[in-house]
């Protein structure tokens, strides 16, 4: 085997990069093995010191690999692993000191312990890409809490696809909902739709193929919601969120993407389950039941995903939680919760006496007495929303200082309501813009006591799960259908989605969520099946239409359900959703409205392009970051064992980069762990 000419060039650059990158994994992608490739495959198992090689070899070369194989023999394990339907051979070969548990997995005992990094080669003979992603996503072994990174080839049928089962990122975004608004796929589906066409260069893999291997210093995490704060709140008043401020020059700060609709009752189970509204089955404030017209609040009983202190119960670790939005009827099952927004009262809410009995103590309430802020005089509105982020503070302190965590997880929500009703005066110099800025300074300085109160070996996340903006008018969506025809009552004693008659086409429910009047799905309806998708671009370019009192067009972007509901649980999944353009607020009452444009007591409405995350761990990849993502990264600071296909999201703690030795054949990507 002679190495072509400047292969030892390449073997230098590529040292000379990796030299400053601590616990790299370094995946080597590549097409069918001549005397060339096995020269490079040779120098990166030899020379490269690597924690994880990924490496395409198809059958009928390892007899070229073979001779390569016996040099490193010391350092490697062979492993044979046929898929369940007695297909093609998939070759595996692994180094390292997790090897042990890859055999145990298999139901094989170690021969001797293994000290190296870790090494996985998956390669299917031509024509067996779909059958080896079957195998390996779905019955795949797993290390600890990661699975095998996974490099597939397949030269015959001129596809090109690179897949780890945390996370796949390629050029033109895919999956997750995000600022180019391409459409949410299942993993399956976006490695195989991707797989076709030889365009498409993966850029990136996803953190989780190490164990930190802490033992009995597993990570602890203190996580604060902050319901509603927009980044661009922070960071235009620093002297305000001197905390925060100090947070993102010394940890990680920047903006997080939130979910379709930006409302709190489908953000915070997503937040706190790591997937989209149609796996947690929540969708907004108000929901419909499946095959029925009518309608209810969802509460905690009703998220059906996972939740994130579920799962470190689970690892047998602890977790406090208080005050999070949709979580009642409370936990017993972990140490100590308290639910939050949505609850009846505190009795109800928390899950012990003990608990109830402290919170009182503190003079704790579940929320701010929102009815103060339709009033024109805001100062008692004002001094309960400080009475109620003090009290909040005050228990957060305590169960932070008394409470033998792992895990504590608690939400201001008082900055939601606070928003609601002051926003509009902070944005135009109003009458309470100082006080909004002095409530703010509260938090902050509320923020920066806890972090002080922290050892070095807790992160600690403040996380936002929507941004915010000035309201200006209220948009009375089911008005607006009823005028152009598309939404008509049995009488005109109407209130709610119930009281639809027989030829309505379409209806709205809060926030923004238009629903077809389909045959066979609702009760009662009278668009063909055959007609939905005409019917649907009839609907939107409708709403397109929809201009305000300013002239100004009411929808920014109109989104198809499919593109961003997929689960076991989309059935009441909404036809479309609308993000409205800032200052104005989609509502979706069904008694009747004067006018579809009105306007309310309240001058603040939810944004989706504005929530935050900061963190006192510095290396964050905050990149592209998304409300999904929250869930398995506090998982991976924990050490807490997860199956990174669960979520739609994957953890902030990597991050990665590509370099293309030579672009036609011969690919290095590596990721340098961020822990």
């Amino acid at each position: 085997m002679v190495p072509d000419v400047g292969v030892q060039e390449e073997r230098e650059r590529v040292l000379l990069e990796l030299q400053d990158l601590p616990d790299v994994v370094l995946v080597v992608l590549r097409e069918r093995v001549d005397g060339n490739v096995v020269a490079r495959f040779q120098t990166v198992l030899l020379d490269v010191g690597a924690d994880v090689v990924v490496a395409g070899v198809h059958q009928i070369d390892l007899p070229l690999v073979g001779p390569v194989l016996d040099e490193v023999r010391n350092r490697i394990e062979m492993l044979e692993v046929v898929d369940e339907d007695g297909g093609g051979l998939l070759v595996a070969v692994l180094l390292g000191d997790l090897v042990d548990e890859v055999q145990r997995q298999r139901g094989v005992l170690p021969a001797r312990p293994h000290h190296c990094g870790v090494v996985v080669l998956f390669e299917p003979a031509a024509g067996d890409l779909d059958r080896l992603l079957d195998f390996v996503l779905d019955r795949r072994v797993v290390v600890r809490s990661f699975s095998l990174a996974v490099g597939v080839i397949d030269v015959d049928a001129r596809r090109e696809v690179v897949a780890h089962t945390a996370e796949v990122s390629v050029r033109e975004p895919i999956g997750l909902l995000n600022s180019s608004w391409q459409p949410q796929l299942t993993w399956r589906q976006s490695i195989r739709e991707n797989a076709s066409d030889m365009s498409v260069h993966i850029q990136a893999v996803s953190m989780g193929l190490f164990d930190r291997l802490r033992g009995d210093d597993a990570g602890r995490v203190v996580f604060l919601g902050i319901d509603g704060v927009p980044l661009d709140l922070v960071e235009d008043h620093p002297d305000v969120f001197e905390n925060l401020t100090d947070i993102a020059e010394t940890g990680s700060g920047g903006r997080l993407e939130s979910i379709v609709p930006p409302e709190s009752s489908a953000c915070w189970p997503s937040l706190t389950t790591g997937v989209n509204p149609g796996e947690t089955g929540v969708y907004g404030f108000q929901d419909r039941e499946v095959d029925s017209y009518e309608t209810y609040v969802p509460l905690g009983q009703h998220v059906e995903a996972t939740r994130l202190w579920d799962r470190v119960t689970d690892a047998g670790r602890d977790a406090t939680v208080l005050n999070v939005p949709v979580t009642f009827p409370p936990s017993t099952r972990i140490q100590r919760m308290a639910s939050g927004f949505l609850s009846p009262d505190l009795d109800a809410a928390t899950s012990d006496e003990s608990l109830r009995d402290t919170l009182e103590q503190f003079n704790y309430q579940i929320d701010v007495n929102a009815k103060l802020g339709h009033d024109d005089d805001k100062t008692e509105f004002v001094e309960n929303a400080h009475a109620t982020l003090d009290a909040r503070y005050d228990a957060f302190s305590h169960y932070l200082d008394q409470d033998d965590w792992d895990l504590f997880f608690g939400v201001f929500m008082s900055t939601d309501r606070v928003n609601h009703f002051l926003f509009g005066d902070y944005a135009t110099d109003g009458e309470y813009a100082e006080a909004f800025l002095e409530f703010y300074r509260t938090l902050d300085e509320y923020i920066g006591e806890i972090r002080e109160s922290l050892d070095d070996d807790t992160t600690l996340i403040v996380a936002s799960d929507h941004g915010f903006t000035e309201l200006t008018h209220e948009v009375n969506c089911n008005q607006f259908l009823a005028e152009e025809g598309w939404l008509s009552y049995e009488n005109d004693d109407h209130e709610a989605l119930t009281d639809i008659d027989d030829e309505t086409r379409a209806y709205s429910l809060i926030p923004g969520r238009f629903y077809l009047n389909v045959e066979g799905r609702e009760p009662e309806g009278v668009v063909p099946q055959d007609e939905y998708e005409a019917t649907r671009e009839a609907l939107i370019a409708d709403l397109e239409s929809l201009t305000g009192p300013d002239g100004r067009q009411v929808c920014k972007r109109i989104v198809k359900g499919e593109t961003v509901f997929d689960g076991d649980h989309d059935d009441i999944a909404p036809d479309l959703v609308v993000i409205p353009a800032d200052g104005f607020d989609l509502k979706s009452g069904f008694s009747g409205k004067d006018a579809v444009f009105t306007e309310g007591p309240r001058n603040g409405m939810h944004k989706f392009e504005n929530s935050l995350l900061y963190s006192t761990d510095p290396d964050l990849n905050l990149t592209d970051a998304n409300l999904f993502d929250v869930a398995p990264t506090v998982l991976e600071l924990m050490d807490v064992e997860y199956d990174p296909l669960e979520f739609d999201g994957s953890s902030l703690t990597w991050v990665i980069t590509c370099h293309a030795l030579r672009e036609d054949r011969f690919y290095f990507l590596w990721a340098q762990k961020r822990i």
